[in-house]
């Protein structure tokens, strides 16, 4: 075999060995994640620049936690974490709901039945551990940003997040 190509090879799949646990280059691998309302130190004391401009002092960091990205949304003159989002279905909640379970899924985990939340973007459960669910519209007529007679059972979960 060619040298070059088996280089090439082996190259190849150190790269895919070294990202099997789905860390994608550019996140950053936290040891622990932080709630809203608490420090987001290791982020800071790393020298982590935000994924997104700042938005005044707001500032968006795209992070890796236990098999799953998220997103954390920090004030940048307290270094505190105002946010943490994902829409990973590898993460799943102590409930057992992830990104792509339904609305019924939710409802028999404990979760509240959805509410809107116009400044949220719109249906909204909270599940036991504090963790709000939020939906994908697949149907329905919209109609002053609500689905016409509300979600249906299959509603499917599109983002997992706690703010503060």
């Amino acid at each position: 075999m060619n040298p070059r190509i088996f280089l090439v090879i082996v190259l190849l799949f150190a790269l895919a060995c070294a990202t099997s646990d789905g860390f994608r280059p550019g996140l950053i691998r936290l040891s622990s994640l932080p709630d809203p309302g608490e420090e987001a130190r290791e982020l800071f004391e790393s020298g982590h620049a935000p994924a997104s401009p700042s938005a005044g002092t707001f500032q968006l960091y795209e992070v890796y936690y236990d098999g799953a990205e998220f997103t954390l949304g920090v004030d940048g003159d307290s270094a505190r974490v105002v946010s943490v989002s994902t829409m990973d279905p590898s993460f799943v909640t102590r409930e057992g709901i992830r990104v792509g379970s339904t609305l019924s899924e939710v409802l028999s985990a404990g979760g509240s039945s959805p509410e809107y939340k116009q400044g949220r973007g719109g249906y909204v459960s909270e599940l036991p551990s504090g963790w709000l669910i939020g939906y994908v519209v697949i149907s329905g007529s919209l109609r002053d940003g609500y689905v016409k007679g509300g979600l249906q059972d299959d509603a499917p979960v599109g983002s997992i997040y706690k703010t503060e």
